[in-house]
């Protein structure tokens, strides 16, 4: 069993419920993840808000686009776009359907392997830390101001 978040109606985080939903054995192509960190990014209350479309045969809705975490089982032929994908590889997930869950069995071509440390900046993750934009505000590196 997995937990996930769905969305049971259209509109704000009140329409959002936590259940318990059995997971299957990936298929053909296919690879099971245990989520270790979903993405938050705005098109999620987009599609749980209505705001692309308020078609009810769509609910309840499964939540999240993108997540993280190690593979736990895959499908015969799972074969990601970096290569074959094993038990045991941590990896980063792509435009998938129910991210925010415990557990879930995607295409094998959303698995992409997650970066080691030594080819991230500093040694950690730098998405949002704004290096590779200049410096934050407020830090002048020097520069008067």
């Amino acid at each position: 069993m997995a937990i996930k978040v769905v969305a049971v109606a259209f509109g704000g985080p009140e329409v959002l419920a936590v259940v318990d939903e059995a997971v299957p054995d990936p298929g053909p192509g296919q690879v099971s993840v245990e989520v270790r960190s979903a993405g938050t990014n705005p098109i999620d209350y987009k599609q749980f808000s209505g705001q692309l479309g308020a078609d009810p045969s769509r609910l309840p809705m499964p939540v999240g686009l993108e997540a993280a975490g190690v593979v736990t089982a895959v499908g015969a032929g799972a074969t990601g776009p970096g290569g074959p994908v094993r038990p045991g590889d941590e990896v980063i997930l792509y435009r998938i359907s129910g991210a925010y869950a415990s557990q879930v069995v995607v295409a094998a071509s959303a698995a992409v392997a997650k970066p080691p440390p030594s080819l991230v900046r500093g040694g950690r993750r730098s998405h949002g830390d704004r290096g590779h934009r200049g410096p934050r505000p407020g830090c002048h590196r020097g520069r008067p101001g």
